[in-house]
């Protein structure tokens, strides 16, 4: 998917170029983005290490739909 392809490259340019862009701004912008970018990335670490491991318990199982019942 070129969409996809283009979003992610995107996403790997940014964090090169905003240092770039944010020279003249206030310090505290910059150490704002840095330390938001560093706790967002270790976020998403813990993510995928969760959902790999969901996944690897869950291999294999079968998953049943239980009906809902209403109560009137």
């Amino acid at each position: 998917d070129p969409q996809a392809k283009m979003q992610q490259r995107m996403m790997q340019m940014m964090p090169l170029m905003f240092p770039i862009m944010l020279y003249n701004f206030a310090s505290g912008l910059a150490l704002y983005w840095t330390t938001s970018t560093i706790i967002s990335i270790g976020e998403q670490i813990l993510i995928r290490r969760s959902v790999k491991k969901l996944d690897v318990y869950y291999k294999g199982k079968r998953v049943i739909d239980a009906k809902a019942k209403v109560k009137k």
